[in-house]
């Protein structure tokens, strides 16, 4: 639906050696202690477009309109919500470089790493609550996700993880989140 911007997939290992050359020590050693894809990729996304800025959608999301008419060309980022609670996701989200709302999530996301907070899943030490908690009560440019983005496209868990069964974020056990 937006033939105008480019896109580009990121494999695990891309994934890794870009944080590795992006992003301070901390953040890097704190991503290398993550045992869990998804729980990777939330932070790569962030380490990713805090350096460079644009898009990140995951895989298994469809775009509801076309990005030029989602994102104005003088916004610095716009922001999801998921309409059942008012938490803010991240399957979506598009900024300009430096962002200091992403600096935050990012810095919370390691001290959540480096103070072992698992107890609660992927969904609080790496994922959306975090950015949820960084916006806080900051005036921030945002949507509803029904005007975005639909995350699951692949509705099948079982096709979706074919090659590790059980293997969705939300089926790990928080004590072997992290290594």
């Amino acid at each position: 639906m937006s033939l105008d911007f480019e896109y580009r997939y990121v494999t695990t290992e891309e994934r890794e050696e870009f944080v590795k050359q992006n992003a301070p020590t901390r953040v890097y050693d704190a991503y290398m202690r993550l045992n869990d894809g998804a729980a990777q990729a939330d932070l790569w996304r962030l380490v990713t477009l805090n350096a460079c800025g644009g898009i990140y959608m995951d895989i298994d999301a469809t775009l509801v309109w076309p990005l030029k008419h989602l994102i104005q060309k003088d916004s610095e980022a716009l922001y999801v919500t998921l309409d059942k609670n008012g938490h803010y996701t991240n399957f979506f989200l598009a900024t300009a470089p430096n962002n200091p709302i992403y600096l935050d999530t990012i810095n919370k996301i390691v001290d959540n790493i480096e103070q072992e907070k698992v107890s609660q899943g992927v969904y609080h030490l790496t994922g959306p609550m975090v950015l949820t908690n960084a916006i806080n009560d900051k005036e921030v440019e945002s949507k509803s996700r029904k005007y975005v983005a639909i995350q699951g496209t692949f509705t099948n868990e079982y096709f979706q993880y074919i090659d590790k069964p059980r293997g969705k974020w939300t089926h790990k056990k928080p004590e072997d989140l992290l290594k």
